[in-house]
């Protein structure tokens, strides 16, 4: 105690008092360490001033005077009153000022656990005055402590697995990072703001800790996509674990698997969007095409979205059916078109000119014909109406399309092959045309103005 006393009067000499009646109260401080267990009602009155002047101090980043208010609240036994020593203020104003006065703010932390116990945040205050000074050692023994006794204090296990992994510890990394990655992903806001009871992760630090076990993983000679399949075998009703891992497998190109899983998945929620889209690119990838249509189709089914209209649409392209991808890039048009602002239309539209053009590359001969140059001029028609709006792809197709003439009727085409015909289209037939229809353009109904 004595100590302390001189320790009092040297700060005395150096700062300015605490308050007014602060040197009245060193003057007494022998009698204040000889105070019964009840303090008197100066006293208590006194702990409250004293209380209140470290709280401002600490606010406002003036560590010195928050140390000594502290300091001189122990010497008065505030702590037998109900405004007690603020051992964190104490612990952290020393380590502040310097790390040189580590020792100092270890002895605070250390006071601090006597009165108040293990708590939460002193153990955390530890392992930060550790840090503070580079002493990995006390900084793993105060994270450790913390995790032990407070379970849901994510802090101290992302701090944990960050070690580790510096040590190269790996092995007590993955430990760590396993029990982070216990607490339920965080749906949305409402989920993080639930009550204190509610523990969860965040979608952002449950990447963050699939990244680091799988660099933990990786270090260890370890596959890295075992670690969202462990995940989601844990819970295979999680859809969000199912996906993790089907990603995982598509960094790896591993189209097969994909499909496997996604099977397995989707047997526990057949009409998840994010399971069937995985699903369906891994199969238009590896060319299964029919099977792809099926799962596309479900999917549209489901959400009624254009996109999968236009997915369709470019696999029958493909797969040379150009009837049957007509079609779907016209519902595709449709769909598109009941979107808030007609969202979607123009790459609709872009597909359904594609088709046409892909459909007259097909059905031309060497030499082309008066009915090729009627599909690429609807084409033509679709591709401007694209870029007007906004699917700026079509440009290219405008220009190649409007090159010399070549691919469009002129007005001698009209004369030498359809003369006294105003307009026409590939499906209706005209005895007044003299160039003859072609099956392959049968099912287009698209009309044409003579020019």
């Amino acid at each position: 105690m004595k100590t302390i006393n001189y320790y009092l009067i040297f700060i005395c000499m150096v700062l300015f008092s605490c308050a007014t009646n602060t040197s009245s109260g060193l003057e007494g401080s022998n009698q204040i360490n000889s105070k019964a267990s009840i303090l008197s009602d100066d006293d208590t009155k006194e702990c409250m001033q004293y209380s209140s002047w470290q709280s401002d101090y600490w606010k406002e980043k003036n560590y010195r005077r928050c140390i000594y208010c502290n300091m001189y609240m122990m010497d008065l036994n505030c702590d037998l009153s109900e405004n007690r020593v603020n051992y964190y203020n104490l612990s952290r104003s020393f380590i502040e000022l310097s790390t040189e006065k580590a020792d100092s703010a270890f002895w605070a932390l250390r006071a601090g656990m006597d009165i108040n116990g293990e708590t939460e945040v002193l153990l955390e205050l530890g392992a930060y005055i550790a840090q503070k000074t580079n002493n990995i050692d006390d900084q793993l023994y105060y994270l450790e402590e913390v995790s032990e006794l407070y379970p849901n204090n994510q802090r101290a296990l992302e701090k944990l697995s960050s070690l580790y992994g510096k040590q190269e510890r790996y092995d007590e990394q993955v430990e760590v990072l396993d029990l982070w990655l216990d607490f339920e992903i965080c749906g949305s806001d409402s989920d993080i703001n639930k009550d204190e009871d509610y523990v969860c992760i965040t979608p952002k630090k449950y990447k963050k800790a699939i990244s680091e076990k799988k660099r933990a993983y990786q270090f260890q000679g370890l596959e890295t996509s075992e670690v969202d399949l462990e995940r989601w075998e844990a819970d295979k009703s999680n859809m969000q674990y199912g996906l993790f891992y089907l990603k995982a497998l598509r960094d790896q190109e591993d189209w097969y698997s994909i499909i496997e899983y996604a099977d397995e998945m989707l047997f526990y929620d057949n009409s998840n969007i994010g399971i069937l889209e995985m699903k369906a690119a891994a199969q238009e990838t590896e060319f299964e095409y029919s099977e792809a249509i099926s799962t596309y189709e479900r999917l549209y089914d489901v959400t009624s979205d254009f996109k999968y209209a236009v997915n369709i649409s470019k696999i029958l392209v493909e797969d040379s059916n150009f009837k049957d991808a007509f079609k779907w890039a016209k519902e595709a048009v449709e769909s598109a078109e009941s979107n808030p602002n007609q969202e979607g239309k123009g790459e609709a539209i872009f597909q359904k000119a594609e088709v046409l053009f892909y459909l007259g590359r097909s059905c031309q001969d060497q030499s082309i014909s008066f009915w090729d140059k009627i599909v690429y001029e609807i084409a033509l028609k679709d591709y401007k109406k694209a870029y007007e709006l906004k699917n700026y792809n079509a440009q290219l197709r405008v220009n190649e399309l409007e090159k010399d003439n070549y691919y469009i009727t002129t007005p001698s085409d009209w004369a030498q092959y359809a003369s006294g015909v105003n307009e026409v289209c590939p499906s209706c037939q005209n005895d007044k045309i003299e160039d003859s229809l072609k099956d392959c353009y049968s099912f287009i109904s698209t009309k044409v103005k003579k020019k």
